[in-house]
């Protein structure tokens, strides 16, 4: 096995260090969306604790209440849906980076053709995977402000 060039190794690792770009931005989408997840889950186990202290009251003077109670915790879950399917994506995202570094240092030492191409498919397949994550994410935002027209009629004419 040859050895490698000191001028070589700047280049692997520039080469290794490109997906790091990628990482560093799909990591600021997730510290937004772990926020979100964190608000969410909040906002639905208070309500819960509120829906079960009503039903602890008259059912009949709790009914009008209790019923926006459900509407409400059932649309916070179908959000949480869409932002865990977001945090995931961008897991996954973060995760095929970092074996794209892997696999662009080992293709630098063993020169292949065949890696090389694994090295953008994968690559690829994180770009495809944080866009995923970033359409569970906008489905969370339009989610939201549906459910705050349906919720305010009046702000929205």
């Amino acid at each position: 096995m040859a050895a490698i060039e000191p001028e070589s190794t700047t280049v692997i690792i520039g080469r290794m260090l490109t997906p790091a770009f990628m990482i560093n931005a799909a990591a600021l989408l997730l510290l937004s969306l772990h926020n979100k997840f964190s608000t969410l889950a909040a906002r639905m186990r208070a309500l819960n604790a509120e829906r079960r202290g009503l039903a602890a009251k008259a059912p009949t003077v709790a009914d009008e209440r209790t019923s926006n109670i459900a509407r409400q915790i059932a649309r916070l879950a179908r959000r949480l849906r869409h932002v865990r399917r977001a945090i995931l994506f961008h897991y996954l995202g973060i995760a095929l980076f970092l074996l794209t570094s892997f696999l662009i240092a080992l293709n630098m030492v063993l020169s292949s053709r065949v890696l090389a191409a694994v090295d953008i498919i994968v690559f690829s397949l994180g770009m495809v995977s944080v866009f995923l994550g970033t359409l569970a994410h906008l489905r969370d935002v339009r989610t939201a402000f549906n459910a705050i027209r349906l919720e305010t009629p009046d702000a929205f004419g």
